[in-house]
């Protein structure tokens, strides 16, 4: 049965994915509708099976309220799933998600070939086996996040820079497996399923630097995600940092922040150290065909006292530092959120980039606020999954 939702269904389980389990008196609150209309949205929406009513004693013990009598309500896990999958030149991640955004399983595949067809392929592979796994289930939507630049209108990645031939490529392809197709920028996705996971904090300005493979940015402003013209906004990896370097970019260009950060850059730079005969014991700890592990790599001779190692990781920081001072003088978000590989560095990490920062940013601005994404494993996957559950139910666009 198709569902036709109305506005207030929507602000109400946008509310319920913003905030977790409501009861009507705050859900009128936040909406600065009556109780009597939420009242009557929710029975509404309790008839389509969307939401249920939750238990108030974890609702109480989560939010230490003494009114045990409170009736609270939350999103029906299920009523439905989506499947979310994450995109790039030498992995797939897999999730199953249920309509309340948990997560029921996840799993990693490395890309046996780096070329389209061959990544294509793989991704049907997998779509179908999750399919299957879950044949008696009510599917609402498939979600596709990668990296690059998409036309989110028409589900077509236009181009990703580390992935072979890979030019306008139509994911509607995947419609014949489920009728709710979505395809997203994973640094969106990303950006979403953080303003989900800090529910609490109420952030509406913020960015976040997904740091891998590459470099992207999700930009959210005043409570939506900021695409640009033509869907090309946060292309952060390829900002200048110093066009003087030797540091050549995937993109061609000398000096980009990607050239100075990413896990290929770093190996880059240890691989040059070692054709240099420089001694450290990170050489022997290495493995050069595995960039994944990199970070956790750096991390751990970081802590042992490695010069080598010390020295890439405040050179990280420092033009880690030099960038975000830019996007908070460009943006003046609320926060930064760091998420990605990258995040296998530890908190020392962050406090070395504010460190930098505080050299180039404008004393008298606003407080800088920089930490790591809160789950950044599965972020993406819920973002994903937002967007897939929303195209199932015919929502478009984000504002939470």
């Amino acid at each position: 049965m198709k569902i036709a939702l109305q506005i207030k269904d929507i602000l109400i389980l946008d509310c319920f994915y913003r905030k977790g389990p409501l009861a009507n008196q705050e859900l009128a609150a936040i909406l600065n509708l009556s109780p009597s209309t939420i009242s009557n949205v929710l029975k509404r929406l309790a008839s389509f099976n969307l939401i249920r009513e939750f238990d108030s004693k974890i609702y109480i013990k989560k939010n230490r309220k003494k009114e045990r009598n409170k009736k609270t309500y939350h999103l029906n896990p299920h009523y439905g799933y989506a499947i979310a999958i994450e995109i790039d030149y030498d992995f797939l991640n897999i999730f199953k998600l249920r309509f309340d955004l948990s997560i029921e399983y996840s799993r990693k595949v490395l890309v046996s070939e780096n070329t389209k067809d061959a990544i294509l392929r793989q991704i049907d592979r997998e779509l179908e086996r999750s399919l299957e796994e879950s044949v008696d289930e009510k599917l609402l939507g498939v979600g596709f996040g990668l990296p690059g630049k998409v036309n989110i209108e028409e589900a077509v990645s236009v181009f990703n820079t580390r992935m072979k031939d890979w030019r306008n490529v139509q994911f509607d392809r995947f419609s014949k497996r489920c009728n709710h197709i979505v395809l997203e920028n994973i640094a969106n996705c990303k950006a979403i399923g953080e303003r989900i996971y800090r529910q609490d904090q109420n952030i509406d300005n913020f960015l976040f630097l997904n740091i891998g493979n590459g470099v992207g940015m999700g930009i959210f402003i005043n409570g939506s995600i900021y695409r640009g013209y033509n869907d090309a906004a946060g292309n952060a990896g390829h900002t200048m940092l110093n066009e003087e370097s030797d540091n050549i970019c995937i993109c061609g260009n000398k000096g980009c922040l990607e050239s100075f950060v990413s896990n290929k850059a770093i190996c880059n730079q240890l691989s040059k150290l070692n054709r240099n005969e420089v001694e450290s014991e990170i050489f022997g700890d290495i493995d050069f065909g595995d960039l994944e592990k990199i970070y956790k790599v750096l991390d751990r001779h970081y802590h042992k006292g490695d010069k080598v190692a010390f020295q890439i990781i405040n050179e990280i920081a420092h033009k880690m530092g030099l960038a975000c001072a830019n996007f908070f003088q460009l943006f003046a978000p609320e926060y930064i959120f760091i998420g990605g590989e990258i995040c296998d560095l530890g908190e020392y990490f962050l406090k070395l980039i504010l460190q930098n920062v505080q050299k180039y940013y404008l004393p008298w601005n606003q407080q800088i606020n920089i930490v790591y994404s809160k789950n950044s494993n599965s972020v993406g996957a819920c973002g994903l999954g937002l967007l897939a559950f929303r195209a199932g139910l015919g929502i478009h666009g984000v504002h939470l």
